[in-house]
Parts: structure tokens; sequence; C-alpha cells
């Protein structure tokens, strides 16, 4: 006769399970799927203050896609703009600054005090005014942190299951 503990080896191997969701690969696997169900809270903040995903004027031919991408390093998930989406999403946090974009253009020749002519400069300028922001990025990560605990507690329990179920 061969006694096994009464079922406690299988305990102890789903119990071992457990202990490796909890973090390499499968911590990584979990993040990742956060992260993918996180993205669309950036889209829908952006639609929410533009009315589509893209500014306009920004690229005429081709607009830039304003979304969300994310970055698994360890056991820390980061939520970011994509790197097309980077300027655009801090004009719409912060706003514009206003500046003078130009260059310099010959306009005629002057004399100088010592009797020597000399080629006279002005420049030729846009200017752009400043702009208020929207807040766009704060509204985003407001509904990002309201959210990310209860993907990621799912996602754990599902994936706990997996080996905590009878069977």
């Amino acid at each position: 006769m061969i006694f096994d503990g009464g079922g406690f080896a299988d305990l102890k191997h789903r119990l071992v399970l457990v202990e490796r969701q909890q973090a390499g690969a499968a911590l990584a696997a979990r993040l990742k799927a956060v992260g993918m169900q996180t993205k669309p809270d950036i889209a829908a903040a952006v639609r929410s203050t533009l009315g589509d995903q893209s500014m306009s004027h920004w690229r005429r031919a081709k607009p830039i896609p304003i979304e969300g991408a994310f970055n698994v390093s360890g056991s820390v998930l980061e939520m970011v703009p994509t790197n097309m989406a980077k300027g655009p999403m801090r004009v719409l946090q912060d706003g514009r600054q206003a500046h003078t974009a130009g260059s310099r253009r010959n306009s005629g020749t002057r004399v100088n005090k010592a009797g020597e002519r000399v080629q006279k400069t002005r420049k030729v300028s846009r200017t752009s005014g400043a702009t208020a922001g929207k807040g766009t990025w704060t509204v985003a990560t407001d509904v990002m942190k309201r959210e990310m605990g209860g993907r990621y507690e799912r996602e754990l329990v599902r994936d706990l299951g997996k080996h905590l179920r009878g069977g």
C-alpha cells in the first residue's frame, strides 16, 4: 500500500505553479495584458479633447495619430504616448508656447560710422501665439489610476485560477 499524504503532493505542486505566476515571464505577460487594455484610455482622452485622434495642420499629408503605448520593465508597467505623439500630447497637456520663427533677409545697404558699406538685414518672421493647455494627459492618467488596479486584479485571478481550480 502507498500513502501519498492525503493529496498534499498535488497541492504542493499547485502552490509551486502559483509562486511562478508571481514573477518572471508570467508577471510580464500579465502586465502586457493590462497595458493592452489600458491603451484605449489614452485614445479616449484625446478623442474627448479633439474629437478625433490627430491634431489639425501638424503634418498636412500624413497626420500624426495621438495614441498610447506601454513599456514593461521588470515589475513596472509604464504608460506613455507613442514616440510620434509625444510632442502633440505635450501641447495638448500644457499648451503651445509663443515664439517667432523665421530667418534673416538682406534689405539693402547702409554706411556705418567708419564709412564702410554693410548689408542691412531684417527678420522675416511668422509668429505663433501661446495657447492654453487642455490637460489631456491628466485626464488620461486619472482614468488609468482608477481602472488599472481592477484590470490587474482580474488578470491575476484568471492566472491563479488556472492552477488552483480542482482537476
